[in-house]
């Protein structure tokens, strides 16, 4: 998983269809009963469902682009996968504490990098996957890609295509997830060519 906090909810065998307890902290709550085998078997095969996929693709490429370097050849190394957990905590826990997302972050490059000095894109939306797991209410493919752009939307800024993550003074908490299924959830141009490309396509 991307982060400490969601490695705590697995621990604790929380998944999937969560209660709606409003007394309970949001990554506390959860249903054993999803975590059985077969109901196992059907999240992971979401991991290459395409909307899914899709929506993995655009946190990627935006992390390539904020690195400077093609999507094919990129690796994150360790300070900025640290930073990129520190804006995740900031979007999913209600109660910024600065101490505890630092730590959470440098455990989640101890546990996800596998000593490795940098990672790669399977890693790297793995643990998107597992966090998308982890917060999803059913096992529903538009409803992990619907959190993965919500999401998204907090933590980075400027039309998909062209979008960069914000600093972490700048994301505010993204709230309690609730799966609206007539909302719309990708963010502007998501898929949209880049200029150029759009350009050469209507060219003779």
């Amino acid at each position: 998983d991307v982060s400490g906090f969601a490695r705590r909810a697995h621990k604790l065998k929380i998944s999937l269809a969560r209660s709606r307890d409003r007394t309970t902290p949001y990554w506390a709550q959860g249903d054993a009963a999803m975590d059985e085998a077969e109901n196992a078997a059907k999240r992971q095969a979401l991991r290459d469902h395409p909307l899914v996929l899709d929506a993995l693709g655009l946190w990627w490429e935006t992390m390539a682009r904020h690195l400077g370097a093609h999507p094919d050849e990129c690796e994150v190394p360790e300070r900025e996968y640290v930073h990129f957990c520190l804006r995740l905590y900031k979007a999913l826990i209600s109660e910024w504490d600065e101490a505890e997302a630092a730590a959470s972050a440098r455990d989640d490059w101890e546990h996800d990098a596998h000593g490795r000095a940098a990672m790669g894109r399977t890693t790297f939306e793995g643990g998107l996957f597992e966090l998308a797991d982890v917060w999803a209410h059913d096992i529903d493919a538009t409803e992990y890609a619907a959190l993965l752009h919500q999401l998204f939307g907090c933590v980075s800024t400027g039309p998909a295509a062209l979008a960069t993550w914000r600093e972490v003074d700048e994301i505010e908490y993204m709230g309690e997830w609730e799966h609206d299924p007539t909302k719309s959830y990708a963010p502007p141009a998501a898929f949209a060519p880049a200029p150029s490309a759009a350009l050469a396509a209507t060219s003779p």
